[in-house]
């Protein structure tokens, strides 16, 4: 099911399974999840925006447009 699914958007299903299969990310997958669990994050759905700001849970689509206005504003004035 994986290698198909990595044909479907456009990936080599072989290396999709060999990577799979392997530890070739192990410890790049491991540094993120301590970042997240760092950051707070201990379920889904989380976002982090900005690496600063944890939004949890479902949030209507509001919630997340103010928070990446919010963002976006905080980076342009500095």
């Amino acid at each position: 099911m994986l290698r198909e699914k990595a044909i479907e958007v456009g990936l080599d299903g072989d290396t999709a399974e060999a990577i799979a299969r392997s530890d070739q990310y192990a410890n790049e997958v491991r540094a993120a999840e301590q970042r997240f669990m760092d950051a707070g994050v201990n379920a889904v759905p989380r976002d982090i925006l900005d690496g600063r700001y944890l939004i949890s849970g479902a949030q209507p689509a509001e919630v997340l447009v103010d928070a990446l206005r919010q963002v976006a504003e905080e980076n342009v004035n500095g």
